[in-house]
């Protein structure tokens, strides 16, 4: 939802705007359900010998990746002027605000690794099994159903400008600056929920 306002006055133009995205992504994978086989010939010589006679190479297997329930949520503001500061000088500057709210897994089925919760041989209480530094949703310390810690002071400045050298309109001196951020796609956790102890994904 962008809105956005532009205003004149004098040598100015001023520019105020602001946005709210709803992201909401839900994926059903049977990637390695069904086992993922190789066979050479480490057997018999032949690699279809080795398959007649199920003597399996490699094996990747493990449960049907259905628990990918992603949203998140975007919000973010800019306010910019475009100044008349010569009449061959233009001058254009501006800042833009975009927090980093984390995806949310409806599940809970993400995971983040502590190198220091590692070192200090810290475990999860709710996974008693799980290697020290690994932590999930429910522990002590865990960012909810995310993983990452929100960022709200993320502001991205910018600044340019255009100078009309011999004022003709023919030749132009141009250059700009701006500091920006990007954001996550929506499969990154594809891996996590498809390995323990959610999707329990298994090589051979």
């Amino acid at each position: 939802i962008p809105d956005d306002v532009s205003l004149n006055h004098g040598s100015h133009q001023f520019s105020f705007g602001a946005s709210f995205t709803y992201g909401n992504y839900k994926s059903k994978s049977d990637f390695v359900a069904a086992g993922t086989m190789t066979f050479n010939n480490q057997d018999t010589g032949i690699g279809m010998g080795d398959f007649m006679l199920g003597r399996v190479s490699t094996l990747v297997m493990g449960t049907p990746n259905d628990k990918l329930v992603l949203t998140q949520n975007l919000v973010a503001g800019y306010a910019t002027d475009t100044w008349k500061a010569k009449p061959r000088l233009t001058v254009n500057y501006g800042i833009r605000w975009e927090p980093f709210i984390g995806q949310t897994m409806g599940e809970g089925s993400v995971t983040s690794f502590d190198e220091n919760r590692f070192h200090q041989g810290i475990k999860s209480t709710v996974f008693k099994n799980a290697p020290a530094g690994w932590y999930y949703p429910g522990d002590p310390g865990f960012p909810g159903k995310s993983g990452i810690n929100k960022r709200w002071l993320q502001l991205a400045p910018r600044l340019g400008f255009a100078w009309d050298v011999k004022g003709d309109g023919k030749t132009s001196v141009r250059a700009s600056y701006a500091y920006s951020y990007n954001f996550v796609n929506a499969q990154w956790r594809e891996d996590t929920v498809g390995s323990a102890p959610w999707g329990n994904r298994t090589s051979l």
